[in-house]
């Protein structure tokens, strides 16, 4: 019995030894960590950048929006707060100069005769620098790089919204078939019309698994898959009539949420962009928008808000870009 308590005592020492010697350790550490994140959150900034195009020519009074993490942003980081944009414009070269104070510098390039691209937007760290970061001098500005926009022509715009009276999604019974006219965002027959139709093989014992197909077709037209982004330029012929778009649920490539862009070409001539998105579990629903150039002689679809046709018809601006 003595042997026992002993045993106890002994265990009991050796706890409470550990527990203070990991106390020891753990403790001037935490102080010393909320030091050192003290002195990087009150880190004096002093960046230079410069906004140039693709081709490398500057870009004057491009929009600056910039945002420092700081000691002031701390607390309220964690709830959504976040330190607040504050906005500045390039000079006539595309530099600028920031001063700010903090861990940690998000800084955004924007013009309105240009588009973003991967470097238009950047975050840059201070304050645990290990010798090799570069300075953001004026002698080494930081590079934001935008592209140029084209000329952009009056177009059509339709989507979901337009023709169900203000949802964006469009269903369709299984071998339900519709036609939507692109250029006015109707549920009619036209010269710039597609027809749509939806199948499905669903299981009694499925409840949402299930393979499925939409058909989509341009008689006299048809479809070509659009690769790039920013090619706004429809191929002038090679149109396929009649293009699927499906589902299969043993199929472990597909994702939940699926997009598709195509350049059209219509019966009489003009051409368009068409974009479809579909859910993989949802039965019978897709989002769809639409440009579409009324000029027989362009093949330009490079899209801006204010050149739209039909903006009182229905519907928001085309999302895309």
């Amino acid at each position: 019995m003595m042997k026992s308590k002993k045993r106890i005592l002994v265990t009991i020492g050796l706890i409470v030894t550990l527990f203070l010697g990991l106390s020891a350790i753990i403790f001037p550490l935490t102080s010393c960590n909320g030091q050192l994140l003290d002195r990087i959150l009150a880190n004096k900034i002093v960046f230079h950048g410069q906004v140039l195009d693709l081709d490398g020519n500057p870009v004057p009074n491009a929009k600056i929006t910039y945002s420092g993490f700081s000691a002031a942003h701390y607390e309220n980081a964690w709830t959504g707060g976040g330190p607040p944009d504050k906005i500045k414009h390039a000079d006539e070269n595309g530099r600028f100069e920031i001063r700010e104070t903090g861990g940690s510098l998000y800084v955004k390039c924007t013009h309105p005769e240009y588009y973003g691209s991967e470097s238009s937007a950047q975050k840059f760290g201070y304050g645990l620098q290990v010798g090799n970061e570069p300075a953001w001098d004026s002698q080494n500005p930081a590079i934001f790089r935008l592209r140029k926009k084209g000329i952009r022509e009056p177009l059509y715009f339709s989507c979901g919204r337009m023709i169900n009276k203000g949802n964006a999604w469009t269903a369709l019974r299984n071998g339900e078939r519709i036609v939507i006219d692109l250029a006015r965002g109707r549920r009619r027959e036209a010269d710039t019309s597609i027809y749509i139709s939806y199948q499905c093989e669903k299981d009694k014992d499925q409840e949402r698994n299930y393979d499925w197909e939409y058909t989509l077709r341009i008689p006299g037209g048809g479809f070509i898959e659009k690769q790039e982004n920013f090619d706004f330029i429809a191929p002038e012929d090679g149109y396929q009539e009649e293009i699927k778009i499906g589902y299969l649920k043993d199929d472990e490539s597909w994702n939940y949420f699926k997009r598709c862009f195509y350049f059209v070409k219509f019966p009489n001539g003009l051409y368009g962009i068409f974009e479809i998105s579909a859910e993989s579990r949802k039965r019978g629903v897709f989002l769809f928008q639409a440009l579409v150039n009324p000029n027989p002689a362009s093949r330009n679809l490079e899209y801006e808000y204010e050149k739209q046709i039909n903006k009182n018809q229905g519907g928001d601006s085309y999302w895309r870009i």
